[in-house]
């Protein structure tokens, strides 16, 4: 191409053309000048891509730690839910000497815990990316922000429950040597000793107390990671309610139960809710307003939510004298002040509607 340029140029010199030598000339710069916008272009086009690339591989990597997180926290709160029934059944003095020898969780109930071991690092870089992300995910990046300021476990509701960890043990540590033996004669008095000593029950009490606002941090974060997980969900694969019921199933979630507005809501009287901070997703065409009630048909509040606005509900708060109050909720979707559907609270539960 180059020879054949030249060609052209050394004929328009020896024919003495000056004009179409010139006229030549400016055709050739801007053919070069074309040439160069066009990998220039090409060039963008490619970083483009590679950029748009790695972005889609940043999200597979945060779906991927957004589930493992879920997990993470059931397994945190399932730990919690054993506690506190646990718990309800020691302060009230619904435990027998048989129940301590079939249940080691009864006797480690000072000691029940687990570490929060989950990841932001793949969060926050797609935060980073807020710039450059493709505006369709806008509401993701809100959610994403909102994720990392609920992150308040460590400093408001981990470290006292560590604390009081330690505590505990200094508590178990200070009784004679039956505490922590393991002959049968040691062990008669240690179960005898938590059945009927006020000091032990008052120590259960209040463990219970910091390990349950620890918990309510880490619904209110799991809530927010489902919110995350759903609208990638919803952007990226076009999943629809029941393909999102179906992922949230898949990580141990379980959706409220649905029946008709004169029912009486069934429940097991000895099951204590504490489900405090829980997602209700509208994932309609149109604006729903929401009653949330308690077991006694109570109204605790009323929220409206537009489409495509997703809510973390937070009835109540609590201390130590809670200890035998029940959390259950029920929550009404009316109109025109008239109920239209009715759910019913589960363990580990949400609510999408649509």
């Amino acid at each position: 191409m180059i020879k054949f340029f030249r060609r052209i140029r050394q004929r328009l010199l020896d024919e003495g053309s000056l004009k179409r030598y010139i006229i030549y000339a400016i055709g050739e710069i801007i053919l070069v000048v074309i040439g160069i916008l066009i990998a220039v272009k090409l060039n963008n086009w490619n970083q483009e891509r590679i950029r748009k690339d790695e972005i889609e591989n940043l999200l597979d990597k945060v779906e991927e730690d957004l589930a493992r997180n879920i997990k993470h926290f059931n397994s945190i709160i399932n730990v919690y839910q054993v506690n506190d029934s646990l718990t309800r059944k020691v302060i009230n003095n619904q435990v027998t000497l048989e129940d301590y020898y079939r249940d080691n969780d009864l006797e480690n109930l000072l000691f029940r815990f687990q570490f929060l071991n989950i990841t932001y690092e793949n969060i926050e870089k797609i935060i980073e990316t807020e710039e450059n992300i493709n505006s369709k995910y806008g509401k993701v990046i809100e959610a994403a922000k909102e994720l990392l300021r609920a992150n308040i476990y460590d400093e408001l509701s981990g470290k006292p429950v560590i604390d009081f960890y330690n505590k505990n043990v200094d508590f178990k540590m200070s009784h004679p040597l039956w505490m922590v033996k393991s002959d049968s004669l040691s062990i008669i008095k240690r179960y005898n000793y938590f059945l009927t000593d006020e000091n032990y029950k008052k120590q259960v009490l209040n463990y219970w107390g910091k390990t349950s606002f620890m918990v309510l941090t880490l619904m209110y974060s799991r809530s927010a990671t489902m919110e995350l997980l759903g609208r990638l969900k919803i952007i990226r694969h076009n999943y629809d309610v029941d393909q999102l019921n179906q992922l949230f199933k898949s990580l141990n979630l379980n959706s409220f139960t649905m029946m008709d507005c004169q029912d009486v809501v069934p429940r097991n009287k000895d099951q204590h809710y504490r489900n405090e901070r829980f997602l209700v997703a509208n994932l309609s065409q149109e604006q729903v307003h929401l009653f949330l009630k308690n077991s006694n048909d109570e109204i605790i509040l009323e929220r409206k939510l537009k489409p495509d606005e997703y809510s973390i509900f937070m009835e109540t708060q609590f201390g130590v004298e809670d200890i035998d109050e029940d959390f259950f909720s029920i929550i009404e979707v009316r109109k025109d002040g008239q109920c239209l559907k009715k759910y019913a609270e589960s363990i580990n539960g949400y609510l999408l509607l649509e």
